[in-house]
C-alpha cells in the first residue's frame, strides 16, 4: 500500500462473544506504547487523542472492534468465541487521515504495522489480554508475530513542551541529505513509510550529512536524537 496505515478501524461480526470481560465494553483504551521487533516506541504526545487516534473500543448491539492512528482502515474482524482472539481480513478500506506532524506519522506506520504489511495483508491472529494496575486496566493485544500494543482505559497526560525541529535539504533529495540542528545531533534513524527501520548512524557533534543512494525513491521519517537526549522528527523524500 502507498498510503501511511496510520489509522486503523476494524469491524467485526460476532455473537457473546466477550461476556467474560465485560470491561470492554464501553471503555475507550489509549494506546501507552507498542513492542515491535524486541523495541518498545512510546506514543508521541497527542493534544486530542480522540481526533488523532491511537484509541481502541469494544461495542456490542452491534458487536464492534475498532483502532485508529490519524489515518481509517476499514476491514472485517471475526472473533473465536472460546478464546481471547480475533482475526482481521486483508486489504482494509484506507480513509483519510489526521496526523500533521512526521513524529505522529512514524508511530502511527509502526503501530499500524502491527495489524498489516505494507501490501494490506493481516497478521492474524490476535490475542487480547487484560491486567489491573490500581484503578487502572490495561490492555494488550498481540499479533501473530509477536509484536503488541499496549492501552489504558485513562487518557495519556499531555505535558507541556515545546515543539521540536530539525531541517533536511534539499528535500526531495537524490544523494546527500543534510540536517541542520540547533543543537549537536548524536545519532540518525531513518524509517521507510510502513515504519521499518532501513538506515541508523551515529556522528560527531555537529550537523550531519548522510548518503541516501542505496534508499529506494519514496517517503521516509528521519529521527534524530541530540547530545543531551533530545529527539527530532522530520519526513523527506528520496528520488
Amino acid at each position: 500500500m502507498k498510503k501511511l496505515f496510520i489509522l486503523l478501524v476494524l469491524l467485526c461480526t460476532t455473537s457473546g462473544v466477550f461476556a467474560q470481560d465485560p470491561q470492554l465494553f464501553d471503555t475507550t483504551w489509549y494506546v501507552t506504547s507498542i513492542d515491535l521487533d524486541g523495541t518498545n516506541y512510546t506514543t508521541p504526545p497527542i493534544n486530542d487523542p480522540i481526533k488523532v487516534g491511537g484509541i481502541v473500543r469494544f461495542l456490542q448491539n452491534p458487536d464492534f472492534f475498532s483502532t485508529y492512528f490519524c489515518d481509517d482502515l476499514l476491514c472485517i474482524a471475526v472473533y473465536d468465541p472460546n478464546e481471547n482472539k480475533f482475526d482481521i481480513e486483508d486489504n482494509p478500506m484506507v480513509l483519510n487521515g489526521l496526523c500533521n506532524s512526521a513524529e505522529l506519522s512514524l508511530f502511527g506506520s509502526q503501530y499500524n504495522s502491527l495489524f498489516y504489511d505494507d501490501i494490506g495483508m493481516n497478521k492474524s491472529p490476535f490475542t487480547y489480554n487484560l491486567s489491573a494496575n490500581g484503578s487502572e486496566i490495561l490492555l494488550s493485544i498481540t499479533n501473530s508475530e509477536g509484536n503488541t500494543a499496549y492501552y489504558s482505559n485513562q487518557p495519556l497526560s499531555t505535558p507541556d513542551f515545546q515543539p521540536q525541529s530539525i531541517q533536511l535539504y534539499p528535500n526531495p533529495v537524490f544523494d546527500n541529505l543534510n540536517i541542520a540542528s540547533e543543537v549537536p545531533i548524536r545519532s540518525i534513524h531513518v524509517y521507510d513509510i510502513q515504519g521499518s527501520e532501513v538506515y541508523a548512524t551515529q556522528f560527531q557533534p555537529g550537523n550531519p550529512t548522510i548518503n541516501t543512494e542505496a534508499l529506494k525513491a519514496g517517503v521516509y521519517f528521519l529521527k534524530a536524537e541530540s547530545d543531551t537526549g533530545q529527539q527530532f522528527t522530520a519526513k523527506f523524500v528520496k528520488k
